[in-house]
């Protein structure tokens, strides 16, 4: 694959670095647009993991198209990576990660991509191994029309050390009530958040918008091009956040 019109912000190094780093995905939901743009920038060699079937549901906001809908995600996900790159040293696993594929896997790979819904506890088994194996671990967000993301290291602080939280479905709780008290995030979504908690037992579902994917599948691959460069990284507690939905300018005058 031709990476020539990289050139000026990766350089020839980098390139051949980002090509031998090996990622693994768990997830194929915001994964789906992450694990394509990583292709996109030079990585090569992925790991995707998730359970879950093609749904209508998930046309707004995944990478995936009518056709792919009542087929697995990773093996609709294969055949768009690999007709991007058929170089791909591309492996798929059709079902959701538990803890035997979680210690098998995440010795295996360099940089974690941890994007295990909140309703599942292997979201925090994900954390915890990843801390015990001494790898990075990225954990994206969507946030209204912006993103969020965290990154871990094995000496920075984990979810327990900012939050107190009893399961993993407290602990969601905790971080959007977290981001709402610092007040940090962009108006709209500060005043949504006050309304999430009595609506969402209306709709069954958390809302999520494509704009939103793509946001954070851009800050999640750029982070990670940083991580192979050897550039500053945020580690959590800090969470980096961007929304294009908010009124940030650049005056020309």
């Amino acid at each position: 694959m031709d990476f020539s019109r990289n050139w000026l912000f990766i350089d020839q190094e980098t390139q051949r670095k980002l090509s031998d780093k090996r990622l693994l995905i768990v997830g194929s939901g915001i994964g789906s647009f992450i694990s394509e743009l990583a292709v996109r920038t030079g990585f090569q060699h992925l790991i995707i993991a998730d359970g879950d079937d093609v749904s209508h549901s998930n046309l707004n906001r995944q990478n995936y198209r009518l056709e792919d809908v009542g087929a697995p995600k990773v093996h609709s996900l294969e055949a768009r990576l690999l007709a991007i790159n058929p170089n791909l040293n591309l492996t798929v696993i059709p079902k959701y990660m538990g803890a035997t594929e979680l210690r098998e896997f995440i010795p295996q790979a360099d940089y974690i991509i941890n994007t295990i819904d909140f309703d599942s506890p292997d979201f925090l088994l994900c954390s915890q191994l990843c801390r015990e194996h001494h790898k990075i671990e990225l954990f994206p967000m969507n946030l209204g029309f912006g993103a969020s993301l965290c990154i871990f290291s094995q000496t920075c602080p984990t979810w327990r050390d900012l939050f107190q939280f009893e399961d993993h479905i407290d602990l969601k709780a905790s971080i959007l009530q977290y981001l709402a008290a610092t007040q940090s995030v962009e108006s709209y979504l500060y005043q949504a958040l006050g309304r999430y908690q009595s609506e969402y037992f209306h709709h069954g579902c958390d809302p999520q918008l494509g704009i939103s994917t793509y946001m954070v599948s851009a800050m999640t691959v750029a982070n990670l091009v940083k991580l192979v460069k050897g550039d500053d990284i945020r580690y959590f507690p800090e969470f980096y956040y961007l929304d294009p939905y908010g009124n940030k300018t650049i005056s020309a005058a």
